[in-house]
């Protein structure tokens, strides 16, 4: 969780939006909270992912109602299932469990912390079903950040040893995303 004040200091560019937009890329499943005295910055918010945006002077009420929204939302994502549809079966896999996941043509691998279920589909079906914390690296490859132990230039090295790879075209979002996941 992360409250971050908007303006900090008077400096035009020391700002808050930008600093999360840098440290906690979108997918970074951290809570944030924004605070300011400065409306004029309320729309501008939304470039980056956000919980809760509160105007000074703060009220206590509206403090807990925020900190109860973010304190949700780390429940929910760390509590959410992804549905697996195999054959006339389908599984509940719990999404923390999920180390990444691979696409070969239309057939996706998901790997977990006990083995791998094979199902049907796309990446970006899958990724709408996903919640906060997992970011795709490649065309074929989504990983879950909270089993990533070491970004190397090329690829991500799980806690498994596996490696899962990151491509040129999505190296700087994974960057981001990976900064962003550390400071969750």
């Amino acid at each position: 969780m992360l409250i971050a004040d908007i303006r900090l200091g008077d400096d035009e560019q020391a700002n808050g939006i930008r600093a999360v937009r840098e440290l906690f890329g979108r997918g970074c499943a951290t809570q944030v909270i924004y605070l300011t005295g400065y409306i004029e910055y309320c729309t501008e918010v939304y470039e980056t992912d956000h919980v809760y945006f509160l105007t000074k002077p703060i009220c206590q009420v509206d403090f807990d109602r925020a900190l109860a929204r973010a304190v949700e939302g780390l429940k929910h994502a760390a509590s959410e299932n992804l549905m697996v549809k195999h054959g006339h079966t389908v599984i509940a896999v719990p999404c923390g469990e999920v180390t990444f996941i691979e696409s070969r043509l239309r057939k996706l691998e998901i790997h977990t912390v006990d083995g791998v279920h094979d199902t049907y589909g796309t990446i970006p079906d899958i990724m709408g079903a996903l919640p906060r914390g997992f970011v795709r690296t490649h065309k074929s490859f989504v990983v879950n950040l909270a089993h990533v132990t070491r970004l190397d230039p090329d690829e991500f090295v799980l806690r498994s040893g596996e490696v899962v790879p990151v491509s040129k075209r999505r190296k700087r979002e994974v960057r981001e995303a990976f900064f962003g996941n550390l400071g969750r």
